[in-house]
């Protein structure tokens, strides 16, 4: 019986362990800031810089303070607000 309880302790433990760094993944997003003086199809602009889509109290924002949003690849639109890590 206790060595029961040990492998089933340890594997709760390597399952959320795996759910957290699977949880953690998925928040990194490349950000992108928006220029209405670029033509239609460029107007998402890469600042190179990663950010979270998952809410905090700070927003991303890229070296100049531009607000960093998420792409939508399907739409080309950048309006998603993304967070600091």
């Amino acid at each position: 019986m206790p060595l029961a309880v040990v492998v089933l302790g340890a594997a709760a433990a390597f399952a959320t362990n795996a759910a957290k760094q699977n949880d953690s993944a998925q928040s990194m997003v490349k950000g992108y800031y928006y220029d209405i003086t670029k033509p239609p199809a460029e107007r998402c602009v890469d600042v190179n810089q990663w950010c979270s889509n998952v809410p905090t109290a700070n927003t991303c924002e890229d070296s100049f303070g531009r607000d960093v949003h998420e792409l939508n690849v399907i739409s080309g639109t950048c309006t998603t607000t993304l967070y600091r890590l």
